[in-house]
């Protein structure tokens, strides 16, 4: 992932115009005084990649390049400029262009809100977050936020610090993070553990639901250099965070990051709006049908129940002694890192001598599956006729 540094280069050109870009009123990092830019002479400062210019037309009035309706439920849409702009305003703009595509949940109660991105590792990119939430339709004091992320990055960090660039202290970044998202149940994983893809998901009141994919996540917006001091306390990087003025433009304007939507309903077995989460394994429909056990999850498969589920089945598995299948038709997300949940599964059921099948699942749940190699291990099926015929075969 790239984070490209705006700003102009020539003296001349900043003699004659006003700097768009405000100089942060913050101190830099230790070090970081000689080596940034913005308090280097125009003349002496490093020659940057190049110099977009902002989209004149308002976030709210550009139109997407490429909207692709999938199927009823599922858009796919391409951001190319409609999110570029004042850093205050980045909110407003991401919810008017999900508002476009997606205009009844607007007037919806939020009753919870789960952000899945590994690399939420910036000071930009947790601001970016932190304008969108407090944005978010239909939110008010008893919604619940939800965020995951990497607990530490691989990726080097820089001696020169700034607001674009990851934290040199992994352990400050948590802290801040925290502390910038206060209320938000906020959980940190191995990278391992983490989600491939960068998504909102979002349930309302009325049993609805919507997932908002980011193909490359907020790391697709950059900013101009601006220094920031992760040295200091953690309440004066969360007051530096949110009172930065800035503008942000998407990195590529050539190749737009793609957006893609799915909503819906849940069925009645689930409800999004209970605040015991353990007992959410009660909801989901276990059949038997013979020498085999048939297992119905709906809505979501997340951190939230997939232990509950895990225990729930591998007692079963035990007491029966026979096969498994996963009717899959009413589970509309599962987390990549709750894979190993499934896996867990499967091996309770080849310790019993039975086998572990899966059928009926949607084309994103398939994704999960493809991307992490799971379709080569437990056989799936199209319909539940066709798995129980190769379970009892």
């Amino acid at each position: 992932m790239f984070i490209l540094l705006f700003g102009g280069d020539g003296q001349d050109e900043e003699e004659s115009k006003p700097d768009p870009y405000p100089k942060s009123p913050f101190p830099p990092s230790k070090g970081s005084k000689k080596a940034s830019p913005s308090n280097a002479p125009a003349s002496k400062r490093e020659p940057l990649p190049f110099t977009p210019e902002l989209s004149k037309t308002p976030a709210s009035k550009c139109k997407p390049r490429k909207t692709t309706k999938i199927r009823d439920g599922v858009d796919d849409v391409d951001i190319v400029s409609q999110f570029d702009g004042s850093i205050d305003k980045f909110g407003v703009a991401f919810w008017e262009e999900i508002k476009l595509l997606v205009p009844d949940y607007s007037r919806s109660r939020l009753i919870r809100v789960v952000y899945e991105d590994q690399h939420l590792l910036t000071p930009l990119r947790c601001r970016l977050l932190w304008e969108v939430l407090r944005k978010a339709p239909g939110r008010g004091a008893n919604s619940k936020i939800e965020i995951i992320s990497m607990e530490a990055s691989d990726a080097p960090s820089d001696d020169r610090m700034s607001f674009h660039l990851i934290w040199p202290d992994p352990q400050m970044r948590i802290k801040v993070i925290r502390g910038l998202f206060v209320g938000a149940n906020i959980e940190f994983r191995k990278k391992e553990e983490c989600a491939h893809y960068r998504q909102l998901y979002l349930e309302f009141e009325g049993e609805r639901w919507l997932q908002i994919r980011l193909d490359a996540g907020l790391g697709a917006w950059g900013c101009r250099w601006i220094p920031f001091n992760a040295d200091l306390p953690v309440d004066h990087q969360v007051a530096m965070i949110k009172k930065v003025k800035t503008k942000v433009i998407i990195r590529d304007k050539k190749h737009p990051t793609p957006l893609s939507l799915q909503w819906g309903h849940f069925n009645s077995n689930y409800r999004s709006s209970r605040d015991d989460r353990k007992s959410q394994a009660e909801g989901f429909q276990i059949e038997s049908g013979g020498e085999l056990l048939i297992f119905t999850p709906s809505g979501r498969l997340d951190s939230t129940n997939s232990r509950d589920l895990g225990e729930l089945l591998k007692s079963e598995i035990e007491d029966r002694k026979c096969s498994v299948l996963l009717d899959c038709r009413d589970l509309h997300y599962i987390s990549s890192a709750e894979l190993r949940t499934i896996l867990l599964i499967a091996k309770s059921a080849r310790d019993c001598n039975a086998n572990l099948a899966l059928c009926s699942i949607s084309d994103n749940i398939k994704e999960v599956f493809e991307i992490s190699g799971f379709d080569r291990i437990i056989p799936i099926h199209k319909s539940r006729e066709d798995a129980i015929q190769s379970l009892q075969g």
